[in-house]
């Protein structure tokens, strides 16, 4: 019961397919940038619309493709 009030005050969550878009373009951008540093860049922003592991593990992924 009081996640569900607190996640009342939480931003939106982000969809994986606009937090997958972002990522790709911050990567195209930045090519040979450091993980931690495309991790940075793409938390900036989304603005606290992604977890920040979420944002870690898609990251993770789209440059292990």
């Amino acid at each position: 019961q009081k996640l569900s009030v607190l996640e009342g005050y939480l931003p939106q969550q982000m969809s994986d397919e606009a937090l997958q878009t972002i990522i790709k373009e911050v990567v195209a951008a930045n090519p040979g940038m450091a993980q931690g540093q495309l991790i940075g860049q793409v938390m900036r922003q989304v603005s606290g619309q992604a977890d920040g592991q979420r944002v870690s593990q898609m990251v993770q992924a789209i440059l292990a493709a």
